[in-house]
């Protein structure tokens, strides 16, 4: 079960820091940068 939380809390952070690179391309974008 621990094992199961740990995949997932992992899971989400690279999908979170996925995320947050996307939204920084797409404020570079608008920027023009």
């Amino acid at each position: 079960m621990q094992k199961d939380g740990y995949a997932v809390s992992l899971k989400d952070s690279q999908a979170l820091l996925n995320y947050c690179k996307e939204l920084d391309s797409e404020f570079s974008i608008l920027e023009g940068v």
